[in-house]
């Protein structure tokens, strides 16, 4: 899973990462060596995508023992005794015992109150902010389910320098990371960008889109591509941008949600293109 095991241990532009990145990039080469070679080449399309980028985890804190010394009892599942329970790292998950109203407002008020908390994210509000005041509405994560936990939160992340002279820097929450190693799973705009790229006979070349794109679009455009026709399920849409015969999709629209507090302002930009939704980035702002 490399440059990602290194980027996490050693930190994001070490030398080890460096490395990491070269070796990563020789074996993709030898993969690419055999495909450009092959008699079956122009049958073929090569499709490379991240999961994400990653930041600098520089100020280590621990949630669940600061929930717990608050008086707000947080474990690994629901009982009579713990009423919260979830993930509680650098972004945090939380399901609400009953999903009680009370009890979800006490969470988000004390999350909204930590120097390290970032965005946090309520149900049962009217789309776009959400039912706890100073919050925006769960369901601009599109994350809605019969499962889903009643509250999303993320760590508060910079633009700062980091030891290894690279900006992006955040707090984070893990026994597995060491100080100045990478993490991720937040919304701040670098860890948000991501690579995606497509070559093969058939496709546009040296084309730079203008459009916003995300992994959720590969089967779609695979499939078109094999001409399949998709699932009316399957999210993601057809990059037909990227077709050497394809029509341009619409332009582009953007959209910043804002959620306002007496002690910050939280937003979330999305991107649509046609009915195809892309978050892209949230950040917090004092009020």
């Amino acid at each position: 899973s490399d440059p990602d095991s290194t980027y996490r241990e050693c930190g994001i532009g070490s030398p080890e990462s460096f490395a990491a990145i070269e070796n990563t990039d020789r074996q993709f080469g030898r993969f690419l060596d055999i495909w450009r070679a092959h008699s079956e080449r122009d049958r073929c399309t090569v499709a490379v995508c991240s999961d994400h980028a990653q930041l600098s985890a520089e100020r280590r804190v621990r949630p669940r023992d600061a929930m717990r010394a608050d008086g707000l009892a947080v474990g690994e599942f629901l009982d009579a005794a713990t009423p919260f329970a979830g993930s509680t790292g650098y972004s945090g998950v939380i399901s609400v015992a009953d999903g009680s109203a009370e009890r979800l407002t006490m969470l988000a008020e004390w999350l909204q109150a930590q120097p390290w908390c970032g965005n946090v994210f309520t149900p049962g509000g009217d789309g776009i902010r959400g039912g706890v005041s100073g919050t925006p509405d769960r369901a601009l994560l599109m994350l809605e389910h019969a499962r889903t936990p009643e509250l999303y939160y993320t760590m508060r992340a910079d633009d700062a320098t980091s030891r290894w002279g690279l900006p992006g820097t955040c707090w984070f929450a893990s026994s597995e990371i060491p100080d100045g190693g990478g993490t991720h799973g937040g919304l701040h705009r670098i860890e948000m960008n991501n690579l995606l790229a497509l070559q093969g006979a058939g496709w546009r070349s040296r084309l730079c889109s203008a459009w916003p794109a995300s992994q959720t679009d590969l089967p779609p455009t695979l499939l078109d591509a094999l001409g399949i026709a998709r699932p009316a399920t399957m999210t993601g849409r057809i990059l037909s941008e990227a077709r050497a015969a394809g029509e341009e999709p619409p332009p582009p629209e953007t959209r910043v949600f804002d959620a306002q507090s007496s002690r910050h302002a939280q937003f979330l930009r999305l991107w649509r293109v046609g009915a195809t939704a892309y978050i892209d980035q949230g950040w917090v702002e004092p009020a």
